[in-house]
């Protein structure tokens, strides 16, 4: 049946449909790896600021589709916090904050975006946005999701890793760097 479409090696991949050679695709992505931004990727590639846009998002999208790796052995886990940037939005649910700005509470709070690291000596990584605030254990079950099978997680004395490993029948590591405990020989 001819169904008078065309395809290409792009067809399904997060690059559809943009009208580059991979070349050019490649260097864009040798930016977004040295944390170049968009106006400066865009000036090296030879393209314009939205289309620097849309692959940046392309790119994105793309990776989020990749399988988590299997953690094993020791696993270091901690969480980051990021403020939240609700930038371009027309509902602010706070008060707008500009250029650098700082947030309304010092000690973690729900203004901060929790993301959670967790690493292998394998150099397995898992890098999830958990939600706002501190981690809880619900959250770490929907991150981790079948990523530590095998393995010890070494993290620190956060109640939620606790919950998490009991649950998922692991044992735990507890490093607390506020009693001096920052390795345990493993």
């Amino acid at each position: 049946m001819n169904c008078r479409k065309t395809f290409n090696d792009a067809t399904v991949s997060p690059m559809a449909g943009t009208h580059y050679d991979i070349n050019a695709r490649l260097k864009y992505a040798w930016c977004m790896i040295q944390g170049m931004s968009i106006q400066r990727s865009a000036q090296q590639v030879g393209i314009r600021v939205p289309t620097a846009f849309y692959w940046r998002h392309k790119i994105l999208s793309g990776l989020r589709q990749l399988p988590k790796p299997n953690l094993t052995g020791i696993v270091e886990a901690d969480e980051t916090f990021f403020l939240e940037s609700q930038k371009g939005s027309r509902h602010l649910t706070r008060a707008a904050r500009y250029s650098g700005g700082k947030a309304a509470l010092r000690v973690i709070s729900h203004y901060q975006v929790s993301v959670l690291v967790a690493r292998d000596r394998q150099e397995g990584t898992v890098s999830e946005v958990t939600g706002f605030g501190h981690v809880t254990a619900k959250q770490l079950q929907g991150a981790m999701n079948g990523c530590v099978q095998n393995c010890i997680p070494c993290t620190d004395a956060a109640s939620a890793y606790g919950a998490f490993t009991r649950t998922n029948k692991i044992p735990l590591q507890i490093l607390n760097a506020k009693r001096g405990v920052h390795e345990l020989g493993i």
